[in-house]
């Protein structure tokens, strides 16, 4: 009979050493990935009113349906609360995976220094000493390279991954949406976006520079 675990307090080797067996394990949401679920309904709920968000696309003519969504993905990104929200659970995931002690409540941390906007690099410096005084030197060392990259996505990764003015041609935009939507439920229809969008950057990027190359 396969076992189910409802918020284990286990290390990795046990927990995977029970996965290779079959059982699974549920974890509670966060109150930060509630509150970032919670945001996304609230301006899905706006933008698509009086139609419900889940099945608007039944509702809507195609090209109302996109134009909602092109004005809808940005606001979702650039809104102060996702930012501040998706640090608070990123460090979450960094603190809990480093087996840091009340890895929660220093998530909840994190999520309070982004709000009254001070620097988090503040906050995550004591689980990092924690960690070196508890945990393998390469899991410390990990965990510090993981806050860096946390620290950093307001200032650099943000406008590398986000900045206005990208033009993505409004297919993929919805096929995004959709088919977020679909696999994740609304939460899905800026995940879904954001991550075709960015695929399609990329992939436009190389080739670029094939037939800058084949110029050449």
């Amino acid at each position: 009979m396969t076992a189910i675990f409802f918020n284990a307090d286990v290390n990795d080797d046990v927990r995977r050493a029970r996965l290779y067996d079959g059982e699974l394990f549920v974890y509670a949401a966060s109150s930060s990935t509630n509150a970032l679920c919670h945001l996304a309904r609230e301006l899905s709920e706006e933008a698509f009113a009086p139609h419900d968000p889940r099945d608007a696309q039944h509702d809507l003519p195609v090209e109302q349906y996109i134009e909602i969504l092109k004005q809808l993905k940005p606001h979702f990104i650039h809104h102060p609360e996702s930012k501040r929200l998706i640090q608070a659970i990123l460090a979450g995931v960094g603190f809990v995976a480093a087996d840091v002690p009340g890895a929660g409540l220093w998530a909840m941390f994190v999520l309070v220094a982004a709000i009254v906007q001070l620097p988090v690099f503040l906050v995550v410096i004591p689980p990092i000493f924690l960690v070196f005084s508890s945990a393998s030197t390469p899991v410390a060392v990990t965990l510090t390279l993981w806050c860096f990259f946390i620290t950093l996505i307001d200032n650099v990764l943000k406008p590398i991954l986000f900045g206005r003015g990208v033009e993505v041609p409004t297919i993929v935009i919805f096929v995004g949406a959709i088919g977020g939507m679909l696999s994740m439920g609304i939460i899905g229809l800026f995940v879904g976006s954001v991550v075709l969008a960015v695929g399609y950057e990329l992939f436009k990027a190389w080739i670029d520079e094939d037939e800058a190359s084949a110029q050449t």
